[in-house]
C-alpha cells in the first residue's frame, strides 16, 4: 500500500509543498485571511511569523518574558499574536499558538544570495508534532491530522 492511500485511509489530510533555492520545504498558509509563506522546519520548536511582517499585517503583539533564538542566534524578543485561525493547504487551525519573531537575519542570508525571499515564517514542531505530521519527501506532501479525544 502507498503511504498516500494509508495515511487518508487513517485520516491524514495532504498538503502540497515546494522547495526553495535553498531545498527548503514551504508551504502556502493563510492567517488571519492573508496568504503566507512558511519553512517547514522540523527543528524549530514553535510556529513563528517574521516580526516585521506581523507588523506590516497589523497584529497585535504582546512581548513575552522569555526570548528565544535558533542554534547560534542571540537571544531575541518573542511577540504573542492573536491569530484567529490558520490555514495550511486545507487544513484549518483554530486559534493557534503562534509567536513572532525577527527573521531579519534570514531574509538577509536569502538576499546575499540574489533572492528576494517572499517566506513570512516558519511552522515549528509544536504543530507539526500536534497534528502528528508525516512528510512525503518523494512527493513534496506533507500530511497532517486533526488529533482525536485523547491527544
Amino acid at each position: 500500500m502507498k503511504l498516500k492511500t494509508h495515511l487518508l485511509r487513517n485520516g491524514f489530510q495532504p498538503i502540497p509543498l515546494h522547495v526553495n533555492f535553498f531545498g527548503h520545504l514551504e508551504a502556502v498558509a493563510i492567517v488571519n485571511g492573508t496568504t503566507i509563506t512558511l519553512i517547514v522546519d522540523t527543528g524549530a520548536s514553535g510556529t513563528v511569523l517574521d516580526l516585521e511582517y506581523s507588523r506590516e499585517l497589523g497584529f497585535p503583539l504582546v512581548v513575552q518574558d522569555m526570548q528565544g533564538g535558533g542554534v547560534g542566534n542571540a537571544k531575541i524578543d518573542i511577540y504573542h499574536l492573536d491569530v484567529e485561525d490558520l490555514i495550511i493547504g486545507d487544513f484549518q487551525i483554530n486559534h493557534p499558538q503562534i509567536y513572532a519573531i525577527d527573521l531579519s537575519h534570514a531574509r538577509e542570508n536569502l538576499r546575499q544570495h540574489g533572492i528576494e525571499s517572499d517566506v513570512h515564517g516558519i511552522l515549528g514542531a509544536d504543530i507539526l508534532d500536534h497534528y502528528q505530521a508525516v512528510i512525503d519527501y518523494s512527493t513534496k506532501t506533507l500530511f497532517l491530522k486533526s488529533p482525536g479525544p485523547n491527544i
